[in-house]
């Protein structure tokens, strides 16, 4: 009887033991949280995560899938806040974007809190299951900000930032009376390298083109960078590139393409307050004179910044 009593003391002891350890490392709210540095500014955030939230499908590949039970969707928005929302997971869930001071520099943090109750089985039943919400929250996180970091993704195109020189441009330029055809800019390109050779004048080989429309007027030019000004009167007229800054991208397809990459090339540039050193101009990168798939053109956009 004396051994019973002492095992069953001993038991008891243990469970209470147990319980304290419960109540004091599981407290009746717990709270998880964490933060991710994403490249790209708080506007480019906003927008992928809005399209999230009216359709996960936009792009599931960046809700983790692979933890058990831990699932989540982004229900309301009221900027720079969204909440989430588990069907497994009792409590509330947000995310919050914060601008930094830095450019394409926003930080993205989330938070979850849960009341454990008071049934001890049920708060270390909500403690690993929050455990496993935390990671699969993060690990969204952070493919959230691997993703928005990309302007492929938030801008249809791979934006490059280059540092240029003084540049010399020779150019020739047409003023048309309708939407110029490809084979109008090739006989103007055309044009440019025979004013070159007459003016026995070296080039790069690249030729940048720049389309504007005023009117019912449209002007066309093509350039070449070269090294000097030509010796005697010439058809060409020189133009001068200022040191700044180039922002590029590749677009890929026809004249709807071209215009679509100026735009969004465009946007990026005001999205950041940056000021354009000069007129924006493209750099065909097929030959467009002798490949009339325009589905296999690629051309360069090239926006000149300060």
């Amino acid at each position: 009887m004396a051994k019973r009593s002492k095992l069953r003391l001993v038991l008891i002891l243990i469970i209470v033991l147990a319980l304290i350890s419960i109540y004091t490392f599981i407290p009746g709210t717990l709270s998880i949280s964490g933060k991710v540095y994403v490249h790209a500014i708080d506007q480019s955030l906003y927008t992928t995560l809005k399209n999230l939230k009216q359709s996960k499908e936009n792009a599931p590949h960046l809700f983790p899938n692979d933890i058990q039970n831990a699932s989540f969707k982004i229900t309301e928005v009221t900027f720079p806040y969204f909440n989430l929302h588990s069907a497994y997971q009792k409590g509330s869930g947000s995310l919050e974007i914060i601008p930094t001071e830095k450019v394409d520099s926003t930080i993205l943090a989330w938070e979850w809190k849960v009341a454990t109750g008071f049934n001890p089985i049920n708060r270390i039943s909500t403690y690993f299951q929050l455990q496993r919400l935390k990671d699969s929250i993060s690990n969204f996180t952070k493919n959230i900000a691997s993703y928005v970091s990309q302007t492929q993704n938030t801008y249809g195109l791979q934006i490059e930032s280059f540092r240029i020189t003084d540049t010399l441009i020779a150019t020739v330029s047409q003023d048309f009376v309708s939407i110029p055809t490809t084979e109008m800019i090739c006989q103007l390109m055309e044009r440019l390298q025979q004013e070159l050779q007459l003016a026995t004048i070296k080039n790069s080989g690249t030729t940048m083109l720049s389309q504007r429309q005023e009117g019912d007027k449209y002007t066309v030019m093509a350039g070449i960078s070269v090294q000097v000004r030509p010796s005697s009167i010439s058809g060409l007229q020189m133009k001068k590139i200022n040191p700044s800054k180039l922002l590029t991208g590749i677009v890929q397809g026809g004249p709807a393409s071209i215009q679509r990459g100026y735009l969004n090339l465009r946007n990026y540039i005001l999205d950041r307050n940056i000021e354009e050193a000069s007129i924006p101009y493209e750099i065909p990168l097929i030959n467009r004179c002798t490949e009339s798939d325009t589905s296999k053109w690629q051309t360069k956009i090239c926006y000149p910044v300060y």
